[in-house]
C-alpha cells in the first residue's frame, strides 16, 4: 500500500523522472531479466520498507539485484520501522524516511539525476504543494494498518475473555459436583452397615 501511494505521488512531484515499478512487469515475462534490465537502466531504486515486508525475501532480492547492478543508487524508504528493526540487506544502505526533509532530498536528487532538471524554485513549489498529499495517503495507510491490527487483536481479546469465562464456569461445575459428591457420601455414611 505504501508503494502504491508513492507510485501515485512521485510522477507529480518529480515530473522529469520516469517511474517504473517491479509490479509493472507483465505476467509471463522473465521477471528476473526484466528486473535486471530495469536496474541497469535506472539511476535510482526506491524500496518502500515496512514492518510487513522487512523480512520478505522479495524486498531483499530486489535490494540485492539493484545493488549488484552497480548502475543505480538504492534508497530504502522506511515507513514505520525504527532503525533497530531494519535488518537483512536493507541495513547496508542509508535509509530514508517519508519525513519532509528526507523526501525533499530525494526529490532534489531525482531531479538532478534526471538529465532534464527542473528549476529549483519550480521544484520547491511543486514539492510544497504535493507533500501534504503524500502525507495524507501515508496516514490513510497507517490508519488502515492500525485498524486491521486492532481488528486482528480484538478476536484474541474476545477469545481470552471467553477462555476466562469457560474456566470460571468449569470451576463452578467442579464445586457443584464436589458438593453433590459430599452429599452422596454423607448420605451413604448414614446408611446402616450390613
Amino acid at each position: 500500500k505504501v508503494a502504491q501511494v508513492l507510485r501515485k505521488w512521485l510522477p507529480a512531484a518529480a515530473p522529469s523522472v520516469t517511474v517504473l515499478f517491479s509490479s509493472d512487469i507483465p505476467s509471463g515475462e522473465d521477471w528476473l531479466h526484466e528486473l535486471r534490465s530495469q536496474a541497469e537502466a535506472a539511476d535510482f531504486s526506491l524500496l518502500c520498507v515496512t514492518r510487513e515486508n522487512i523480512n520478505s525475501p522479495w524486498i531483499w532480492f530486489e535490494a540485492g539485484t539493484m545493488w549488484k547492478s552497480g548502475e543505480c543508487t538504492v534508497v530504502p524508504i522506511s515507513f514505520d520501522l525504527l532503525p533497530s528493526e531494519r535488518n537483512g540487506p536493507i541495513r547496508m544502505f542509508q535509509v530514508s524516511t517519508f519525513e519532509r526533509d528526507d523526501m525533499w532530498q530525494l526529490i532534489y536528487a531525482l531531479n538532478v539525476s534526471s538529465g532534464n532538471q527542473m528549476p529549483l524554485e519550480k521544484m520547491e513549489r511543486i514539492f510544497d504543494s504535493l507533500y501534504p498529499v503524500l502525507k495524507e495517503g501515508l496516514n490513510q495507510v497507517h490508519q488502515e494498518g492500525t485498524s486491521r491490527h486492532t481488528q486482528d487483536k480484538n478476536p484474541n481479546e474476545n477469545l481470552e475473555t471467553q477462555r476466562k469465562e469457560d474456566v470460571e464456569n468449569l470451576k463452578q461445575q467442579i464445586v457443584t459436583v464436589n458438593r453433590k459428591l459430599d452429599t452422596i457420601l454423607s448420605s451413604l455414611s448414614r446408611l446402616p452397615q450390613a
